[in-house]
């Protein structure tokens, strides 16, 4: 497991118990709603993360990508969650500011894996794996 895969997989954690902290003072008719859903995205999320990092074996690259554009939606719930709970004023701004913060900790962190992965999953060969160049060229046509 490589440094960058263990951050998004800690900070991924402690956005979770952020949640499930944050959830618990939520009125009692929006925890079944609203903190449900906030609780299980964030579940969702980290364990598609860790899936994605400890992926191994012939299908590791599209089992990692798989991953982590799940983890990626995951992490989009998220954050329509946190801006309906804000709305809703179920969530003080300094809270959601602090989830806010951290979901895009979060993100970035995705993107940077989804990207490397995807110019770096076929074992090294430095090419994407969809078969294209990053410039969009098709590499078949010469």
């Amino acid at each position: 497991m490589a440094t960058n895969d263990a951050k998004v997989l800690v900070d991924s954690y402690q956005l979770t118990m952020m949640i499930f902290k944050k959830s618990r003072s939520f009125p009692k008719q929006y925890r079944p709603t609203l903190g449900r859903r906030l609780e299980d995205g964030a579940i969702n999320l980290t364990l598609a993360i860790r899936v994605a990092v400890l992926a191994s074996g012939k299908d590791r690259s599209p089992r990692r990508a798989r991953c982590l554009a799940q983890a990626s939606e995951h992490l989009d719930e998220i954050r329509i969650l946190l801006q309906l709970s804000h709305d809703l004023e179920i969530l003080v701004t300094s809270a959601y500011g602090d989830l806010c913060e951290m979901t895009a900790t979060v993100g970035r962190q995705l993107g940077g894996l989804s990207r490397f992965h995807q110019y770096h999953g076929r074992a090294g060969s430095g090419t994407p794996t969809d078969d294209t160049s990053p410039t969009g060229d098709d590499p078949s046509v010469t």
